[in-house]
């Protein structure tokens, strides 16, 4: 115990003397342990099992059909009612309808609250109950019974001030009174992150075609496996496809993870390839740490010698080296916590908005501490055992054959070292570089409107004003007046969905012509507007006509199509007169031809679409858009103050800029996309110094060598091209075996399905220019060293 002690503390002693090597090693090894338990609490905390007892019990039942090209698709009340019935592998079934609500009725303005319609049964079935009161009961998704809410913890403390007699207070949901029966545990939000919860209504009688979506969920019995549950499932979808041919045919059953509700399969794909691509930055810092320590141990070569040549056991000799590279492994692990504490917080309070799932949990825990203690010892370890194994094996006699300074040879061992540092950097720069240009691309889109003075927001309009037409118009009329009166607007106007916001894909036909395969049917987007939404975004009218208030129900269904809908789907013909049907909907007539206003998502390749009114089918969404100058955000008291005006019960939300609602899901893309170009720079950047570091050291040994040459005739351009062909090896060899990482990451990452994630050559290719010239460049320092020494004092060197 004693020789540790004194062991430790000549450890502590020669770091504080190596001074330079101490701080850059352990740097190098703080940003590789930050880089990793940065990626590995992100992925821990979006992969956290739902916070209830025996959660790998819980699985939602999904519907497939691969001939129809959709896998994990809810079932309906039909399906729900046969599951309960037909599955004997679950204790119990149940269903939820994730739905926002309107929540009014307290002397508050009214708000819009993400909410759920519940199965009687499901807090049971999830092994949850009420902090307060009551969960919902048989008789309360009776039709027609009395209603009853069931509301969030949070939603309890700050809407209601946590009031101790909330219970049996009445509230408005949706319009309607409902009485508060309960209250949920704190950070329960089944299933995403709702805060309010109905009973799901089961009517007598279920139609097996309809098109309601539930998400169907039960808990296994005991002695039940997945592969068991799996083929019950199997089964029962063959009888119920037997049947019900017309709604079921082709149709296959599967159980999965209740928290694939937010994170699906292919989500957790791209987070296990970016932990295994971030994971190459820890690798490359050992490398390099390693590195250092060989470079260290060669220096002092003549002294480990000397002491095995006295007697010094070599377990006492490996022993100092390990505590060298644990210490800097420690001061690194302290600094790479400190980093993924910054970088987590940040990515948390970046994705707020975007991963909202209550069982996600992004923070540095106890488990991650564990991890990040695990890798300090690991990476002290790994980074300085090779050093401690081939130093404690030199010999006084090696010393004193050897001409160089220094009795170790390590120039093998290290361009090894820097090789490997180079393939794995190229794997992680790919990684890196499909990130920042998928996020750079979606935000270089040149919008043909000014989307930093358009005003945004969202109104959830009851469904009875919707469904009648002439409640809808004048609601619609009188909304669009009073929002027109705001002083500095210049123009306001309603529509389904935003520019630039996804719009969809309805089937459709022209003059009723019908494709008689599936794979021939035309699709198109769709979107519901009223007359001033063109003044909004100042488009033209390239042909016929746009809407007026008179195009309402009653008169001619008419719609309007932009330039790239024609292009696409009436370039041989005039499409003004021709009879569009779109899916479910009544025949219209193309009465104008606009230009192409970003019906899709910004960099989607698809713009053709097609425009119909409100007054004249019912929308699925009313969003609100004004044009003003300014700080447009500024207008939201007298948006709010003039829908009061229309209905009181009406909550504003989503309130944005156009610029920030369209960018408003990119947040994610955004904040990876930093965190990979700050690990790939740094990765690159530790890569150069690597290759720097051997190659200098190899002209250091070498200086003899180089002297002998240059007194035979070796011109500065011989000894700069020997150099450079030297470390060019290892350069040559890990580009090589980097193509084929870079290859398999692309691979992985367009496996996933995103389409933003797809492979580019052009950005391997870039991967391979950059990492290319800056491995030139640190070559070529070292390099011009050696070309510029002086003969006879490099033969004088020892």
């Amino acid at each position: 115990m004693d020789h540790l002690w004194f062991d430790l503390r000549q450890t502590l002693r020669g770091l504080k003397r190596a001074k330079g090597l101490t701080v850059g090693a352990a740097l190098a090894l703080a940003m590789g342990l930050g880089a990793v338990t940065t990626l590995f609490s992100i992925v821990h905390g979006a992969l956290r099992e739902l916070p209830f007892d025996e959660a790998h019990e819980l699985l939602m039942v999904t519907r497939t059909s691969p001939r129809l090209g959709w896998v994990d698709r809810g079932g309906n009340a039909f399906d729900y009612d046969t599951w309960s019935r037909s599955v004997r592998g679950f204790e119990a079934v149940s269903a939820v309808i994730a739905s926002a609500v309107n929540l009014s009725g307290d002397g508050a303005a009214p708000i819009r609250v993400p909410g759920a319609s519940v199965a009687p049964n499901a807090f049971d079935v999830l092994g949850v109950q009420p902090l307060l009161g009551r969960g919902f009961t048989a008789a309360d998704a009776v039709p027609g019974a009395t209603g009853t809410v069931v509301i969030g913890h949070g939603l309890w403390q700050t809407r209601f001030e946590g009031d101790p007699n909330i219970l049996g207070r009445t509230i408005r949901v949706n319009g309607e009174p409902r009485t508060i029966i309960g209250v949920m545990r704190p950070e329960f939000g089944f299933p995403v992150n709702q805060s309010i919860w109905l009973p799901l209504v089961r009517h007598a009688s279920v139609d097996p075609a309809s098109t309601e979506r539930l998400t169907i969920f039960g808990r296994l019995a005991d002695g039940i496996s997945r592969e068991e549950i799996a083929a019950e499932l199997e089964g029962i979808a063959a009888r119920i496809a037997r049947d019900n041919p017309a709604t079921h045919m082709d149709q296959g059953l599967r159980a999965v993870p209740l928290t694939e509700l937010e994170m699906d399969r292919e989500s957790k794909s791209i987070l296990y390839i970016m932990l295994l691509a971030v994971s190459f930055v820890l690798i490359i810092a050992c490398a390099n740490v390693a590195n250092l320590l060989l470079a260290r141990a060669a220096a002092r070569s003549r002294e480990t010698a000397i002491r095995n040549a006295l007697g010094a056991q070599r377990s006492r000799i490996i022993s100092q080296q390990l505590f060298e590279s644990l210490a800097i492994a420690l001061l690194g692990g302290i600094g790479g916590l400190a980093i993924a504490y910054g970088a987590v917080r940040v990515f948390d309070k970046a994705t707020a908005g975007v991963l909202e799932a209550f069982w996600m949990d992004f923070k540095v825990d106890w488990v991650v501490l564990a991890l990040a203690t695990l890798l300090i010892g690991v990476t002290g370890i790994l980074a300085g055992l090779a050093p401690a194994l081939r130093a404690s094996v030199i010999s006084a006699a090696t010393i004193l054959k050897e001409s160089t300074a220094s009795g170790l040879r390590i120039g093998r061992l290290s361009r090894i070292l820097v090789t490997a540092e180079l393939a794995l950097a190229c794997g992680l720069l790919v990684v890196s570089g499909i990130l920042v240009k998928s996020a750079v691309t979606a935000r270089s889109v040149d919008f043909p409107f000014a989307v930093n003075d358009i005003y945004t927001a969202q109104l959830a309009v009851m469904p009875e004003v919707m469904v009648d037409a002439q409640r809808r118009t004048t609601f619609l009329r009188a909304l669009t007046d009073q929002l027109s009166t705001i002083p500095g607007v210049e123009a306001a106007g309603i529509t389904s969905v935003l520019p630039a916001r996804g719009a969809g894909a309805w089937s459709f036909n022209l003059d009723g012509r019908t494709s008689e395969r599936p794979q021939d049917q035309a699709y198109t987007a769709v979107v519901f507007v009223t007359p001033e939404f063109l003044d909004v975004l100042d488009g033209s009218v390239l042909r016929g006509r746009w809407f007026d208030w008179s195009d309402r129900a009653g008169s001619l269904r008419v719609a309007v199509v932009n330039q790239d809908w024609v292009q696409r789907f009436s370039a041989d013909r005039d499409p003004i007169g021709r009879v569009i049907t779109l899916s479910g909907e009544e025949p219209a007539t193309i009465v104008g031809i606009v230009s192409d206003l970003h019906l899709q998502d910004p960099g989607d390749a698809r713009a053709d679409g097609v425009y119909i009114s409100p007054l004249q089918y019912q929308p699925y969404g009313v969003r609100l858009m004004l044009e003003s100058r300014g700080d447009v955000l500024s207008l939201t008291p007298d948006v709010r103050a003039r829908i009061a005006q229309v209905d009181p019960h009406l909550p504003l939300f989503e309130i944005a800029t156009l610029h920030d609602a369209i960018y408003a899901d990119s947040g994610l893309l955004d904040v990876f996309a930093t965190l990979f170009a700050v690990f790939g720079l740094g990765a690159l950047f530790m890569t150069s110094i690597g290759l720097y570091g051997v190659v200098s050291f190899s002209v250091t040994q070498r200086t003899r060598e180089i002297g002998i040459r240059m007194s035979l005739g070796a011109t500065r351009r011989n000894i700069l091209g020997l150099i450079i062909r030297n470390g060019g090896r290892p350069l040559a060899i890990g580009g090589a075996l980097g193509l084929l990482i870079a290859i398999a990451v692309s691979a992985g990452l367009a496996a996933s399905g995103e389409d933003v994630l797809q492979s580019d050559p052009l950005v391997i290719a870039g991967v391979f220019a950059a990492l290319g010239m800056t491995a030139i460049a640190a070559l070529l320092v070292p390099a011009a060293r050696a070309a510029r020494l002086d003969p006879q004092a490099a033969l004088r060197s020892e």
